[in-house]
């Protein structure tokens, strides 16, 4: 049985123009209608099997914060059923649920109780939320006087806390330091390996693609896609992609000349004719006034390879090539993990290698020499040519996920690069055996 079933769903809100229509339209003989219908919610369907993580991306306004309240129960649907298995704890916004005015171990109850959870239940759970939280004094200090940080600390630690079935977050993740934002995520991991079910909205590629199993893009209130992280993410960004163009070209105008590039001002998959790779991973966009017409990732011994040594040196060759005249160019590198972690980027502007303006009809070579540190594992090669416009940034061809390489380690650590890394030891004192054997 799934955790979460949603058919259908529709939210709709009634929008006056002004605040006398609402009056106007309650007190009409005719019953005539004042108001204009927002649907923020648009026949959305989704389930979830228990022990599963699913992240909910789009632009602002796109309708996550609608659709997690319905399923919190906040808001009430339009149209459409929702099936539900089990005791949801929600975190939708900050301090929700918080009466200002009370302190936070009063809070702690106060949300306990919310939840449907009794105080002897809550007493058995209470030094857990308060180890977890880790707000020192201020728990019983009005959480009025608490900053935003230690807002989240609270709500999340009560949240994290309860014996609930689904948990529903929204951007929760994104507040708070580091280190918290670390224990957060091992919950997470937790929860989701006692099958818990967890449904939370992020903007975050990185916390979308490393925590959730599945994605769904929603935009204006529909469900643009759904499936692997990863392949939500790459929809999302070609969806941004789209809307800059589209502002940049409502700019040029209304501007005229004075029309800005603003930082990756990529055109949409539609507007490129877009081609996906042969192996189906790649996606391509820009506006191809220069284009990346050939990569390849040669070894230490300058042999085409798709499997490389760590502590060998790789080599990333670029060629090039422009069909117009670009003043400022710039050529970047970027690997990532299978899952979208951010390994190692760079460019010939943050290399402090700029090259010069290149002419239409020019083909050059550009390679990326890299001596590699990385853990044994697959790793993705991107790359783009871009076009400088004063501080901001047009892209010409940006090619994602276009080739996957492997790293092979003798090595053993943690984390995703190897450190090198010197050990010493001294000896500072030595004791006597029988005074050692005192202590």
């Amino acid at each position: 049985m799934n955790a979460v079933s949603v058919h259908n769903l529709s939210k709709a809100y009634n929008i006056y123009r002004r605040p006398v229509d609402r009056l106007r339209e309650v007190f009409s003989i005719r019953r005539r209608s004042y108001h204009e219908e927002y649907w923020a919610l648009r026949d959305v369907s989704f389930e979830i099997e228990p022990g599963k993580i699913v992240g909910l991306v789009g632009q602002n306004g796109a309708g996550k914060s609608t659709l997690l309240q319905v399923l919190a129960g906040i808001l009430q649907p339009t149209a459409g059923t929702i099936q539900l298995q089990g005791r949801i704890a929600a975190l939708l916004a900050l301090g929700a649920g918080f009466d200002p005015e009370f302190t936070g171990r009063d809070n702690v109850y106060l949300n306990g109780a919310v939840l449907g959870i009794d105080r002897a239940e809550m007493e058995q759970r209470f030094d857990l939320i308060v180890d977890f939280a880790e707000i020192g004094s201020f728990l019983d200090q009005p959480v009025k006087t608490y900053s935003s940080g230690m807002y989240i600390r609270l709500a999340f630690a009560i949240a994290a806390n309860v014996d609930a079935d689904i948990f529903i977050l929204d951007e929760a993740l994104q507040v708070g330091d580091s280190m918290f934002q670390r224990r957060c995520f091992r919950r997470l991991e937790q929860a989701k390996k006692d099958g818990k079910t967890i449904v939370l909205a992020s903007h975050s590629a990185q916390v979308i693609q490393t925590v959730c199993d599945e994605a769904i893009l929603l935009d204006h209130g529909m469900t643009l896609t759904a499936g692997p992280p990863v392949n939500v993410f790459h929809a999302y960004r070609d969806l941004l992609a789209r809307r800059e163009e589209e502002y940049v070209e409502r700019l040029k105008l209304t501007q005229g000349s004075r029309a800005y590039w603003l930082d990756d001002g990529e055109r949409g998959l539609e507007d490129v004719g877009f081609q996906p790779s042969s192996k189906g991973e790649e996606y391509r966009f820009g506006s191809r006034d220069a284009e990346v017409i050939e990569v390849e990732l040669y070894d230490h011994q300058h042999m085409p390879s798709r499997a490389v040594q760590r502590g060998n040196w790789v080599t990333v060759t670029l060629t090039i090539a422009f069909h117009r005249d670009i003043k400022t160019p710039s050529v970047g590198i970027a690997i990532h993990t299978p899952v979208g972690v951010a390994v190692y980027g760079i460019s010939t502007d943050n290399a402090d290698f700029p090259i010069e303006p290149q002419c239409a009809g020019t083909i050059v070579t550009i390679d990326f020499s890299i001596l590699t540190q990385f853990h044994a594992g697959n790793y993705i090669l991107s790359c783009g040519v871009t076009e400088k416009l004063g501080t901001h940034v047009r892209m010409l061809d940006k090619r994602k996920d276009l080739l996957v390489f492997q790293v092979h380690s003798a090595k053993r650590f943690v984390g995703l690069a190897y450190m090198e890394t010197r050990i010493s030891m001294r000896v500072k004192e030595k004791l006597e055996p029988y005074e050692a054997g005192k202590r």
